[in-house]
C-alpha cells in the first residue's frame, strides 16, 4: 500500500474515532489541498505518531490495516510504543497488546504465554465480540502469515468460552504450507492442548503427518514420527504392538525410549527382561505387586528401597532398617527419618538426630526440614527460623515445639504473648511474626488461637496476609457470613483469595445469587495462570480442600499452554479428583495431562513413572467408555487393566460406581474381578498378617461393593489398628454404614473429621450421612 493510501486511511481513521471532534482550525486545515498536501508529505515520524495516536483511540482499525494492507509502519510505530499496564483487558486493549506480540515480540515461547495471558485478561462480555470481529477479519484476509496469527488467538478465544471443538477447527485452519518451525512449534503445542480437551486426536495425528512429510525422511526422523504415532494411538486406546515391534528394532533405538515403549503398551515382562540397570528394577516390580520376584533383587538394593519393600509388602519395617548407622551422612540420615515419620513410624532415635540437627546445623535448608518433619508443620519451621535468630536456639526451639504441640487455644495464646514480651517485636518483625503464628494456629486446626493472634496487632495496622488468616480461620469455625464479609468489603483490592473464600462461605449459606456474584469477581481477579497457581498453592498449604477444589474449576474453561505454571496445576488437580474418586472430574485434567506426558514427554526417566501413565491411560480409556456406553471396549480395558495390575482394586471399584449397560459379559466380568481380587488380596494378608495397605484395600473393595461386608468390617479394624490412619477409619466407617450400622458409622466419620477438619470429603460425607439418617432407622 502506497503511503498516500495509508496516510489517508489514518487521517480518515483518527479524526473519526476521536471521542472529541478536532477543532475547526484542524477540520479546515485537513480539508485544504495545502493542509493534505502538508500531511502527505509529512516525515516518518509523524506517520508513527499517527499511528501510536489511533492506537490509543481506535487499535482495531490499526489491527484492521495491519491484516488487510501495510504492516510495516505499524511495526516502526511499535518499536517506541509503551502500553500502559492494566490487570483487565477491554476489546480495545486485546486489539492493541495482539499487535504488539506479533509484530513487537519476536520469541515464540513469550508470544505463546502473552498471548495465552492476553486472552486471561479479556473480559468475560468482551469475548464474543472479538471472536465476531477477528472471525470477519480472518475472511477478509489472504496472507497466510496473519491466517495463522488470526486463527491461533481464535483458537485461545474459543477455549476461554469452553469451545472446544471450534477451538480445534480453528487451528486446522491455521495450519498452511507456509508456516515455518516456530509457528508450527506454537501450532503443535495448541493442537496437543485442544485435541486433549476434545479427546479427538485425529487431526493432531494428520498434523504430525504432514510435518513430517515436509521435513527431510532421514532414518531419525522416522523413528521420530514412530514415537508420535505410538503416542496418539495409545491416547486413543488402539492397539500399538506392531508400532512398538518396530520402534524397538529400529536402527535408532533408544533403549530407554524402548523400555517406556513397552510399559505404555502393557508389555511389562518384556520391559522388566530389557531393562539393564537394577536399581530400576526394583521399584518396577513393587509397583506391579511382583513381590516374588522383587525378593530375589532385595539383598543387591540400597536401603530406602528395602525400607519401601517392606512396608508396601508386609506393613513393618525390620528395626536394623529403623536405625541410623554412622556411616551415613547427615543428609542420608534426614531423608531416611523424614520416610520413616510421613510412613507414621515413629523412634526415639528419629526425634533425637531431628532435635539435634535443628540446635547445631548450619545448613538452613536442613534445619527447616528437620523441623518440619520434627512438628508436622512447615509453619513451625518457620517459626524455629524467626526465632532463632532473635532468641537462644534452645529456648527457640521450646517455644516452636510448645507452640505447634499444644492443642488449646487458650495455652497457644499464652505462648505466643511470653514470646512477643521476651522479643519486644515491632513493625515488620511483629506482622511477620504473627503471620507465621496464625497460620501455625490454622495448620494445627485451632481457628480460634488463629483469631487472637491476630489481636496482638490493633485491627488497623493488620496487612491482607492477616485478613485472609482471619477470613480463613472464620470458615473453619464455619462462620460464614463473616468470612464472606472481608472478601466482600475490600473487592476492590483484588485479593483473590478473600474472594475464593467469600464465594464458597455464600454458597454454604445458601445465598447462590451473591456467591455467583463474588464467583465473577474472584474469577477476574486472575489475570494468569501463575496468579491461579499461587491462590492453589496457598489453600494447599493450609489444607483446605474444599476451596483447593473450588480453585481447579477454575482451569476449565480457560485457555491453557502447557508451560511451568499449569503443568503442576493440572497435575494436583487430577490427584485431588482421583482421591475423591470423582472420575468423570478426574479425566478432565488427566487427558491433559497425559497428552503432555505422551506427545511432549520431558520427565519421564524411571520404567516406574512410565508404569503410572499406563494405568492412567487404562483408567482414562474405560472411563471413557463408560461415558459412552460402549460394551466391548468396557471390557477390553477392565480386563487389560486387571491383567497387567494383577492387584489393583480400582477396576472393580470403577465398574460398580458407575451404571453399566444391560450386558451380560459385563455384569459377568464385574463379578469375576471382585472374586479374582478379593482372592489374592486376602492370600496376601493370610501371609503377612500385618499388611496395612492390603488390610485397607480389601476392606475397601468389599464396602465399595457392597459385598463381604462383615469381613470387610474386620479387615478395616486390623488396618486402622495398625496404622492409624484417618483414611483407614473412614474405610471402617465405610464398612459399618454398609452393613447398616449408621450411628457407629457416623461416630467414627466425626472422628475423622476432627482428625482432618480441613478434608471437604469426610465432612461432606459427614454430612449426607446425617441427611440419611432418620430414613435409615
Amino acid at each position: 500500500m502506497s503511503r498516500i493510501v495509508l496516510f489517508i486511511f489514518l487521517a480518515i481513521n483518527l479524526y473519526a474515532e476521536q471521542p472529541i471532534k478536532p477543532s475547526a482550525k484542524e477540520q479546515k486545515t485537513l480539508e485544504l489541498p495545502k493542509g493534505t498536501k502538508t500531511l502527505l508529505s509529512s516525515s516518518n515520524e509523524s506517520l508513527s505518531q499517527s499511528i501510536a495516536k489511533l492506537l490509543e483511540i481506535n487499535p482495531y482499525k490499526v489491527l484492521e490495516n495491519a491484516v488487510l494492507m501495510d504492516d510495516g509502519p505499524v511495526i516502526e510505530a511499535l518499536n517506541n510504543y509503551q502500553a500502559p499496564s492494566i490487570k483487565v483487558f477491554s476489546s480495545d486493549i486485546y486489539y492493541r497488546t495482539l499487535l504488539i506480540t506479533w509484530l513487537k515480540e519476536n520469541k515464540v515461547q513469550a508470544q505463546e504465554n502473552i498471548l495465552q495471558q492476553n486472552t486471561w485478561l479479556l473480559k468475560k462480555d468482551s469475548v464474543e465480540g472479538v471472536i465476531e470481529k477477528i472471525e470477519a477479519l480472518s475472511k477478509k484476509n489472504h496472507a497466510p502469515l496473519w491466517n495463522f496469527r488470526l486463527n491461533y488467538c481464535l483458537s485461545l478465544l474459543y477455549e476461554a468460552k469452553g469451545d472446544y471443538k471450534r477451538s480445534l477447527k480453528a487451528l486446522i485452519k491455521a495450519n498452511n504450507k507456509t508456516t515455518d518451525n516456530n509457528l508450527r512449534y506454537l501450532l503443535r503445542r495448541r493442537m496437543i492442548v485442544c485435541s486433549a480437551r476434545t479427546g479427538n486426536y485425529k487431526e493432531y495425528e494428520r498434523f504430525i503427518q504432514d510435518i513430517y512429510q515436509e521435513e527431510s525422511s532421514e532414518a531419525l526422523m522416522h523413528y521420530e514420527s514412530l514415537n508420535d504415532q505410538l503416542a496418539i494411538n495409545l491416547l486413543q486406546g488402539k492397539d500399538s504392538s506392531e508400532l512398538v515391534s518396530q520402534i524397538i528394532k529400529h536402527p535408532n533405538a533408544n533403549l530407554a525410549r524402548s523400555i517406556q515403549s513397552l510399559i505404555f503398551t502393557g508389555q511389562h515382562q518384556e520391559a522388566y527382561l530389557l531393562n539393564p540397570k537394577k536399581e530400576f528394577i526394583f521399584p518396577f516390580l513393587i509397583e506391579l505387586d511382583q513381590f516374588s520376584l522383587a525378593k530375589k533383587l532385595l539383598h543387591q538394593t540400597s536401603e530406602p528401597d528395602k525400607i519401601h519393600y517392606y512396608q508396601s509388602v508386609q506393613g513393618t519395617i525390620p528395626k536394623e532398617l529403623k536405625s541410623l548407622s554412622k556411616e551415613m551422612t547427615q543428609n542420608q540420615k534426614l531423608s531416611k527419618v523424614a520416610w520413616l515419620l510421613s510412613k507414621h513410624y515413629y523412634t526415639q532415635e528419629s526425634y533425637q538426630f531431628l532435635y539435634e540437627l535443628c540446635l547445631n546445623s548450619k545448613d538452613l535448608n536442613h534445619i527447616y526440614i528437620a523441623m518440619a518433619n520434627l512438628t508436622k508443620s512447615s509453619s513451625a519451621a518457620d517459626l524455629y527460623l524467626f526465632l532463632s535468630k532473635r532468641l537462644d536456639k534452645q529456648q527457640a526451639l521450646n517455644y516452636t515445639c510448645l507452640l505447634s504441640y499444644t492443642k488449646n487455644p487458650n495455652s497457644f495464646l499464652h505462648y505466643l504473648i511470653s514470646i512477643h514480651k521476651n522479643l519486644k517485636l515491632q513493625g515488620k518483625d511483629l506482622d511477620d511474626f504473627v503471620t507465621i503464628c496464625s497460620t501455625l494456629a490454622l495448620e494445627i486446626n485451632l481457628p480460634d488461637a488463629a483469631l487472637s493472634s491476630l489481636k496482638v496487632i490493633n485491627d488497623k495496622n493488620q496487612n491482607i496476609n492477616h485478613i485472609i488468616i482471619a477470613s480463613t480461620a472464620l470458615l473453619r469455625k464455619k462462620e460464614f457470613l463473616s468470612a464472606a464479609h472481608n472478601g466482600l468489603i475490600r473487592d476492590e483490592m483484588k485479593i483473590p483469595e478473600l474472594m475464593e473464600i467469600a464465594t464458597y462461605a455464600l454458597n454454604q449459606t445458601g445465598d447462590f445469587e451473591k456467591a455467583h456474584k463474588a464467583n465473577l469477581i474472584a474469577e477476574s481477579f486472575y489475570i494468569s495462570l501463575a496468579h491461579l497457581s499461587k491462590t492453589a498453592y496457598f489453600f494447599k498449604r493450609l489444607n483446605q480442600k474444599d476451596l483447593l477444589e473450588q480453585v481447579y474449576w477454575r482451569i476449565h474453561p480457560q485457555a491453557i499452554t502447557f508451560n511451568k505454571d499449569s503443568m503442576p496445576l493440572i497435575d494436583s488437580a487430577s490427584a485431588h479428583f482421583l482421591q475423591k474418586e470423582d472420575y468423570t472430574a478426574w479425566a478432565k485434567f488427566a487427558e491433559l495431562k497425559l497428552s503432555h506426558a505422551l506427545l511432549q514427554p520431558t520427565k519421564i526417566h524411571t520404567p516406574a513413572q512410565a508404569l503410572v501413565i499406563r494405568k492412567d491411560l487404562l483408567r482414562l480409556q474405560l472411563i471413557k467408555a463408560i461415558n459412552s456406553g460402549r460394551e466391548q471396549d468396557i471390557i477390553r480395558f477392565a480386563k487389560k487393566w486387571s491383567d497387567e495390575f494383577t492387584m489393583d482394586i480400582e477396576p472393580v471399584i470403577i465398574l460398580h460406581k458407575y451404571q453399566l449397560p444391560h450386558n451380560i459379559q459385563v455384569l459377568q466380568l464385574k463379578t469375576d474381578l471382585f472374586d479374582d481380587r478379593w482372592a489374592k488380596l486376602e492370600k496376601h494378608i493370610k501371609r503377612y498378617p500385618k499388611a496395612s495397605i492390603q488390610l485397607n484395600e480389601i476392606a475397601w473393595l468389599g464396602a465399595s461393593c457392597f459385598k463381604r461386608l462383615d469381613e470387610s468390617s474386620d479387615f478395616a479394624k486390623r488396618a486402622y489398628s495398625q496404622s492409624k490412619l484417618t483414611a483407614h477409619l473412614d474405610t471402617l466407617a465405610q464398612c459399618l454404614y454398609a452393613t447398616g450400622k449408621i450411628n457407629k458409622a457416623v461416630e467414627l466419620l466425626q472422628e475423622c473429621v476432627k482428625l482432618e477438619p480441613n478434608v471437604s470429603y469426610f465432612s461432606q460425607k459427614l454430612t449426607l450421612w446425617r441427611n440419611h439418617l432418620p430414613a435409615q432407622e
